[in-house]
């Protein structure tokens, strides 16, 4: 078994892990980065294979040698979770996800206390787990600021210190300035969510995401090319942490990543006090890091998976699960959809990034009456992309097809207006605006 020693070992080099590595890294810390996915290159995503990255989740936990299972008990059969969505990859799902790039809302962070004071405490019921955080919006907010600076945020601020602006998310809490990059070019399925939505008396807005509209420090703005959601951005214009954090981490000096290495267990000593990791290497070595500061930051699931795994007879249950509660209260994606199809216009939703391009808040945490409705909280309402992604395969498997429209068949090729006529309709140039509710 090889051992290694280290200031800092950090599990997980994704969108929280490849920050603390640049950071930690500049501090004059020695840092190293344990990743089970390779590391890609930007050039790596120039195919723009829909193929591989969205059928086949290329960038993504293989489902069936990683399996993740859950069960809202235990008294239940666990059962697996497939699709994953999260990243496999250094970066992570910063790789290949939309890059939509939220701020909570200010009651997001106390929504237990906000719920009693409005409707009272019986909307809450009695075995609900909803809590306060111990900190609020306005303590995050400069770190909110900083991060969107650093990385490159593109949006339209609707709350500047108060002031409401109209064109921006007028629900948002307080920011202390503009977003560092203006939108992200407004599409036609965005223009057309964007007028309906104005006319019922809501107030849409361009969606805040982490994709540079204009070149910014060193990376080229968007060129709009459709294949956004499920790959890697092809020129580095999404921001993700594998062009921007990570490079940062190596330039310290202090920052070694370490890919192909698959963590097991958090390893502490006879006093609880928690030493280092140990690792299967890409060549299927058994490895030890011993550090001062161990930091976990996989996906919520392999955390959790790992906490679980680093039993101890001080730990029985796992580390940080003195209270029970490791692995309980988990929830990543939800979220319903709706298509909506027009016979006088093309949306051609293929174009740009593809993820909650515009947006209302409306009807989202409380930002509106919860009165008799029975429940309390809400979602965003936002037009994209078929299945977060836009190319051919997504909008035929995405989307339900009109009535009629076969779901496979031969198509003939002899001219574009023939094989227009022979193409299955929801593979013809799309009339559809996908809406997405969360």
């Amino acid at each position: 078994m090889a051992t290694e020693r280290t200031d800092v070992v950090i599990v997980g080099v994704g969108g929280t892990g490849a920050i603390l590595a640049a950071e930690l890294g500049k501090a004059g810390i020695k840092v190293i980065g344990l990743e089970r996915g390779p590391r890609h290159a930007t050039a790596d995503f120039a195919a723009q294979d829909e193929l591989r990255y969205f059928q086949r989740q290329d960038l993504r936990p293989n489902p069936k040698r990683q399996p993740v299972t859950w069960r809202p008990n235990t008294s239940t059969r666990a059962t697996p979770l497939s699709p994953l969505n999260y990243g496999n990859q250094a970066g992570g799902g910063t790789v290949h996800y939309g890059a939509v790039s939220w701020r909570f809302h200010d009651d997001d962070f106390r929504a237990r206390s906000q719920t009693i004071e409005r409707y009272g405490a019986a909307a809450i019921p009695q075995d609900c787990s909803l809590t306060d955080w111990p900190l609020s919006y306005h303590d995050l907010e400069p770190y909110y600021d900083r991060a969107e600076y650093d990385l490159g945020v593109s949006g339209k601020a609707g709350n500047l210190q108060g002031r409401k602006i109209e064109g921006g998310n007028i629900f948002e809490a307080p920011r202390r300035r503009e977003f560092p990059l203006p939108p992200l070019f407004v599409d036609n399925s965005a223009r057309i969510f964007e007028e309906g939505a104005k006319k019922l008396g809501y107030h849409p807005f361009s969606t805040p995401r982490a994709i540079i509209s204009q070149p910014y420090k060193g990376r080229p703005g968007c060129s709009y090319c459709g294949f956004c959601s499920t790959h890697g951005c092809h020129i580095g214009a999404k921001s993700s942490t594998l062009v921007t954090k990570i490079p940062e981490a190596d330039a310290t000096g202090n920052f070694k990543l370490v890919t192909g290495a698959m963590c097991y267990r958090v390893n502490s000593d006879s006093s609880g006090r928690v030493t280092g990791v140990s690792y299967y290497g890409p060549d299927s070595s058994d490895n030890t890091i011993e550090a001062d500061l161990v930091i976990l930051s996989p996906f919520i699931y392999d955390a959790v998976r790992l906490l679980l795994l680093s039993k101890t007879g001080k730990f029985p249950d796992g580390l940080a699960n003195s209270s029970g509660h490791l692995g309980r209260h988990v929830m990543t994606h939800i979220g319903g959809r709706v298509f909506v199809a027009f016979d006088d216009r093309y949306v051609n939703m293929f174009m740009g990034p593809t993820a909650q391009k515009h947006t209302i808040d409306d009807l989202n945490a409380d930002n509106f009456d919860h009165g008799g409705l029975g429940f309390i909280r809400g979602a965003q309402i936002s037009v994209q992309g078929p299945g977060f992604d836009a190319g051919p395969i997504a909008a035929s498997v995405g989307m339900t097809p009109p009535p009629g429209t076969p779901s496979w068949g031969r198509l003939i090729a002899t001219s574009s207006r023939s094989t227009s006529r022979a193409m299955p309709r929801s593979m013809r140039r799309p009339r559809t605006c996908p809406m997405r509710i969360r």
